[in-house]
């Protein structure tokens, strides 16, 4: 059965497809998002919703700009969907410290803060007293600590509620358990897309399947180097409330709500599809927040999970055509910066349908940027 045609289809209803979704419709285009499951229950959901400082038009790197244009907007963004929606997706300036444990912490904090020079973000080194006078809660082992006041935070299972509700709200078709079986292709220009059912035509189709983006891609004989990476988070509940900024260590972080959970992760392995979360994974996640807050170690736990992330192999995003056809574009490999990186990605994805130029740069993140053994094998038509 064939439906109504659209001008884009999105595969994918995660972060990244809902925010593609909002800006192609707030730009007057007709959408459809079809999802496999439920809209944003997989890494989108599960994410901490750490939204890092950065400048867009001083950063240096092509990945520093594309991170600090997308934090650039969050502020604007979440101010639109509570008025558009009515829904508050959390988001808010908290602030942040960056602490190490040693030497080679303390040696990749200082080069993160000349990039923080070199961009215009605020950010200033601190004692350890200065430290605990910011957090109190912080009374465990540390031997630096950066305080980056510009860092905020979301919650990702609001925002994604908020997305979800905008999109409705601009007659956006959201079709959940309906999985993407396949691709209808003329010569070299793709049609639209089949699930197991029905044929959804497209004037643009874009695959933002996170960590099933390959495997969406097969059909279409091309091999996108995008596969999942677990990720633990515990959840834990404290009265009264033990932190108020995002704490980073490396690649681990604690979150705080305002009402008093702390998100604590987050591992990264490479599981396959498996996304139940382990009592090691667990185990060490905690172990290191206790190190930094003993405090939290009288906390309840309160629930632990895991999600997918869509890992690259340089771990950053992939952008653009896909390599040998037409009407088909990709938005896969965020990683760890899925939830960060959506703004600017449905804004880019909206510009490239509609033949604007980019507000960033993309050319670092083309399909083909890798090596050619890691690179589509497009078939001769």
């Amino acid at each position: 059965m064939s439906e109504k045609p659209s001008d884009v289809v999105v595969v994918g209803g995660g972060v990244i497809g809902l925010s593609v979704a909002y800006f192609c419709a707030r730009d007057g285009l007709t959408v459809t998002v079809l999802e496999r499951g439920a809209l944003g229950q997989e890494s989108s959901w599960a994410g901490a919703g750490i939204i890092p400082a950065g400048r867009g038009a001083t950063a240096r790197s092509a990945y520093a700009k594309l991170l600090g244009t997308s934090s650039e907007m969050f502020p604007q963004l979440s101010a639109e969907l509570r008025e558009e929606t009515g829904i508050d997706n959390g988001y808010v300036r908290c602030g942040g410290l960056e602490i190490g444990f040693d030497q080679a912490d303390a040696h990749a904090l200082r080069s993160a803060a000349g990039h923080y020079v070199k961009e215009g973000v605020t950010w200033q080194e601190l004692t350890a007293q200065q430290t605990r006078e910011l957090e109190p809660g912080l009374t465990g082992a540390f031997s630096v600590a950066y305080h980056v006041p510009d860092m905020a935070q979301v919650r990702n299972p609001r925002h994604l509620k908020a997305l979800a509700a905008a999109c409705a709200r601009r007659q956006v078709r959201l079709i959940t358990s309906s999985p993407a079986s396949g691709f209808n292709v003329a010569g070299e220009t793709v049609l639209g897309v089949r699930t197991l059912d029905r044929f959804f035509p497209a004037g643009t189709t874009v695959v933002t399947a996170g960590a099933w983006s390959g495997g969406v891609l097969q059909s279409l004989g091309v091999s996108l180097r995008v596969k999942p990476i677990r990720g633990q988070i515990a959840l834990l509940a404290t009265d009264p409330p033990l932190l108020r900024r995002v704490i980073m260590m490396g690649k681990e972080y604690l979150v705080p709500r305002t009402d008093g959970r702390v998100l604590v992760g987050s591992t990264e392995e490479d599981v396959g599809f498996d996304c139940r979360p382990t009592p090691s994974g667990i185990r060490g996640l905690l172990d290191i927040a206790i190190s930094i807050a003993p405090a939290l170690g009288s906390a309840h736990l309160e629930r632990t999970w895991a999600g997918l992330r869509p890992g690259s192999p340089d771990s950053k995003p992939f952008f653009g055509p896909v390599p040998g056809y037409r009407g088909i574009f990709v938005a896969a490999g965020h990683y760890r910066a899925g939830l960060q990186l959506s703004p600017v990605t449905g804004l880019v994805v909206q510009q490239l349908i509609t033949n604007q130029a980019p507000s960033v740069p993309l050319f670092a993140f083309r399909f083909d940027r890798l090596p050619r053994e890691l690179v589509a094998d497009v078939p001769a038509h």
